[in-house]
């Protein structure tokens, strides 16, 4: 997920991304390691984290290029809605 939200947010704003990464904030950085994801060539976001890191990274990342938290939202399914479906 955080890796899909960050990929919609490097088309919008991909300038303040690459700030972000260049000036390794909120998890963001230009250096691959082992637990980092690419995001685009030399982009790169830490995946290997808590869901709560990646809440604060979303925040941040939200934060820095303006736009109010409220856009995010998050749902949550139980198990039994997912098997409905299927």
């Amino acid at each position: 997920m955080l890796i899909q939200v960050c990929g919609h947010i490097l088309l919008e704003k991909r300038s303040t991304i690459e700030w972000l990464c260049a000036n390794e904030k909120c998890s963001f950085s230009a250096t691959p390691e082992e637990w980092r994801r690419e995001l685009a060539p030399g982009m790169y976001v830490w995946t290997d984290n808590s869901t709560a890191t990646k809440i604060n990274i979303l925040h941040g990342m939200f934060e820095e290029c303006n736009i109010p938290a409220s856009e995010l939202v998050f749902e949550f399914r139980s198990d039994q809605e997912e098997e409905d479906e299927e």
